[in-house]
């Protein structure tokens, strides 16, 4: 019979439940408490161990286990909380969440992690504390503003903030070319249109599973995939959810310098691929529009706000784009008195960048894919 475990982790314990036993085992989580679980899983030869990530409480236990030999993975709480609904468990504490993970592993069977190397850890560590300086800087500039006699000091925590931050980029551009793997892969990402310094430095830190898998399956892992909205007759909107939120951030900025600077190359990836996903769907001469980049709107008032594809790459300048919007907008450049409608058109702005940006972003984050992929 297989064996599958789930670990609930906290701060302080971990409890573990065996699938099929009724005892849950609780363990602390530091240095004695691990190594007795790494023993006692050991010995009993379990087949797969499940936990939540639980805000980095998990990275040192499955350090341990990983490195012991043992198959973990680690699953989003969402998933798991999600299973034990449709299990009719509604009750939540340590030993239920324990053996509804054991139960989760029999039943979904997640794919175990792999393990991270040295470099990769400290990668992540670094820029994780890089965005939370930046976070720092963007509220304390915004604190600035409205700040009366404690701006000298909010200016000085911002240059102390910048050199910090500086600092960290150092140190991540000595990581990547004191390792060769990370040298590699972050050379072949910068030779993508719109990829940089930042943009590459993410994607490894954050996406190691770019180069593992195909583009459909690494677009919806970081979030950029428009995922089907049908039922029946009806067919909705497509739009990204989940993922990946800081890797999609920077795909963004990537998408958008692309589209701006090397708008060429992006509407010749646009329209090979719409002409292979037609011919793939149709199998006529003639060719449909892309299902997803050219699905048909509902019929509201903000339909005549958006662009498809095929006015994005009409308008591959920013002069031009910015033209093509403003006669769309019939507020364009008109002051309103009503903080209301200000609102409604920032919003209508910030809806119309979004649809330039998730063609550009699949893009992409395609072509790092392919590249990372080619021999």
């Amino acid at each position: 019979m297989d064996s599958f475990v789930g670990i609930d982790v906290s701060q302080e314990y971990l409890d573990v439940a065996v699938l099929g036993q009724k005892r849950v085992l609780r363990v602390g989580n530091d240095e004695a408490g691990l190594e007795s679980l790494k023993r006692h899983l050991l010995a009993a030869g379990r087949e797969l161990v499940v936990m939540e990530a639980s805000g980095g409480y998990e990275r040192r236990p499955a350090a341990v286990l990983l490195t012991a030999g043992l198959p973990v993975a680690v699953v989003n709480p969402r998933q798991v909380r999600d299973f034990a609904r449709s299990l009719g468990q509604l009750a939540k504490t340590d030993a239920i969440d324990a053996r509804v993970l054991a139960r989760f592993a029999e039943v979904v069977k997640p794919q175990p992690a792999r393990r991270s190397e040295e470099a990769e850890e400290q990668l992540r560590e670094l820029d994780q504390r890089r965005r939370q300086l930046v976070e720092m800087v963007v509220a304390e500039r915004n604190r600035l503003r409205s700040a009366g006699r404690e701006a000298d000091r909010i200016e000085e925590h911002l240059c102390w903030l910048g050199e910090e931050v500086k600092r960290i980029e150092k140190e991540l551009e000595g990581l990547i070319k004191s390792d060769p793997k990370l040298d590699a892969k972050a050379a072949i990402l910068q030779s993508v249109p719109g990829v940089g310094r930042v943009v590459s430095v993410t994607l490894l830190s954050g996406l190691p599973e770019l180069g593992l898998l195909n583009r459909k399956e690494i677009a919806s892992l970081a979030g950029v995939a428009p995922l089907n909205w049908d039922s029946g007759k009806l067919r909705g909107k497509r739009a990204i959810w989940g993922g990946r939120a800081h890797v999609r951030c920077v795909l963004y900025m990537a998408a958008l310098v692309a589209s701006r600077c090397h708008p060429r190359s992006v509407r010749t990836t646009l329209r090979r691929r719409q002409a292979k996903e037609s011919r793939a769907r149709s199998g006529h001469a003639k060719a449909a529009h892309h299902p997803q980049l050219d699905a048909p709107q509902p019929h509201t008032m903000d339909r005549r706000y958006t662009m498809n594809s095929r006015q994005l790459l009409s308008a591959p300048t920013p002069a031009r784009r910015q033209k093509h919007i403003s006669a769309k907008e019939p507020w364009a450049g008109q002051t309103y008195a009503s903080g209301q409608r200000r609102a409604s058109c920032k919003r209508m702005r910030h809806r119309i960048k979004r649809t330039m940006s998730n063609p550009s972003a699949r893009v992409v984050l395609s072509a790092a894919t392919r590249n990372l992929a080619s021999p």
